[in-house]
């Protein structure tokens, strides 16, 4: 989301200033991802057969102390580089800054003030920020499962100007997290920022053995929508002997006045992950909302089933490889049904972890074989650690 570059600006000089007199030897650089996935499928309204599409997110973080830490996070997120590039749009950004206090008066409460993109609610990040946990995270989410349309990560993501408070009764098991901030999810159609449009979200994370949940409810006003915006969301995980099951359930955006209770207000996706020795399969379905990050989709009774079969374990064995099968599909079953088969392979270099994805499409509406080179799409996933 843009955010308004004087008062990025602005802040990040109050930030620098902090650091600097906090001493610069306390912060820590990191560089906490880099992700390319490199698209390419035939297009038939363009004068080249095959045509590219890049989606590239970076992020850079500097952190203070830990008791009255500030940090900041620089990066850029794009879902065409090559546009970006030949534009001269793509740089290192501002994505984010807070200001903490922690252990107010000596209490299990903490405060902060933030700006630009915070916290993605129900995405599975929490346990790993607030508790330390292994990575969870859910399989189908993210750029590498939706190239086109909106790009599904979470059920919320909190992101604006605003402060919020966290609560640990107990610190390794129980938090409570309010957020109160401007939201900048809302733009209008030139896609300029709608400022004076405040939003509330009270999050609890539970993080016990072998069950974790991530739940929130949230609120949005005053705003177009006579009775405001609600919203509400879910993630559970569970994990029994060689079986993962991962839950994400809610309502991303609900206005009880206009919009009548249906499908399409739910964000439902439900996906186990069977490690079977060396195969591992994670069966996926997932309803698309109507409203994502407060806007609409136009997915609205889109459903999709996806099947990833895969042999071998990528980090012990340093390659795996398998097949993916994706069904999508509208109420009436045959409108807009879609099936495709994904061959892939994965294997690790130094430093980084890279697929290779063919994709084939089986079945369309209308029906593929009239353009064989449009059944034909790539993918090349590279995420590099540091």
């Amino acid at each position: 989301m843009v955010i308004n570059m004087k008062k990025n600006y602005i802040f990040f000089i109050c930030l620098l200033l902090f650091f600097v007199q906090t001493s610069l030897h306390t912060a820590n650089i990191d560089v906490s991802s880099l992700e390319i996935i490199c698209h390419g499928a035939y297009d038939e309204t363009n004068d080249y057969d095959i045509v590219l599409a890049t989606d590239g997110e970076m992020e850079m973080s500097i952190e203070g102390g830990y008791k009255f830490g500030a940090s900041v996070v620089f990066g850029f997120r794009s879902e065409n580089l090559e546009d970006a590039i030949r534009e001269k749009t793509l740089g290192l950004l501002f994505k984010s800054g807070q200001i903490t206090v922690r252990e107010i008066l000596g209490s299990l409460m903490s405060f902060s003030f933030f700006i630009g993109e915070n916290d993605i609610l129900c995405s599975g990040e929490g346990f790993v920020d607030y508790f330390g946990t292994d990575l969870i995270k859910i399989n189908y989410s993210g750029f590498l499962y939706f190239p086109e349309g909106k790009v599904y990560e979470g059920i919320h993501t909190v992101s604006g100007t605003g402060c919020s408070f966290i609560y640990r009764p107990l610190l390794d098991r129980l938090l409570f997290h309010l957020y109160a901030y401007q939201d900048d999810h809302f733009v209008n159609d030139t896609g300029e920022f709608i400022p004076g449009q405040f939003s509330l979200d009270l999050r609890t994370i539970v993080n016990f053995e072998p069950v974790k949940l991530d739940f929130f409810l949230g609120a949005t006003g005053p705003c177009e929508a006579e009775a405001g915006y609600y919203r509400t969301g879910l993630l559970l995980y569970a994990k029994a002997g060689f079986a993962e099951f991962f839950a994400q359930a809610g309502i991303p955006r609900w206005d009880p006045v206009d919009d009548l209770f249906r499908l399409d207000l739910f964000f439902l996706l439900f996906e186990t992950k069977l490690n079977l020795g060396i195969v591992a399969i994670t069966p996926s379905f997932f309803i698309h909302p109507g409203y994502y990050e407060q806007n609409p989709t136009d997915e609205e009774e889109i459903m999709d089933i996806n099947v990833n079969i895969a042999f071998g374990d990528i980090f012990k064995h340093l390659v795996s490889g398998g097949i993916e099968g994706n069904f999508s599909f509208t109420e009436n079953l045959v409108e807009g049904l879609n099936i495709k088969v994904f061959p892939f392979i994965s294997f690790i270099t130094p430093g980084v972890v890279w697929q290779l994805k063919c994709g084939i499409t089986l079945y369309s509406d209308p029906l593929p074989y009239d353009n064989l080179p449009g059944m034909f799409e790539g993918f090349i996933n590279i995420k590099a650690g540091f």
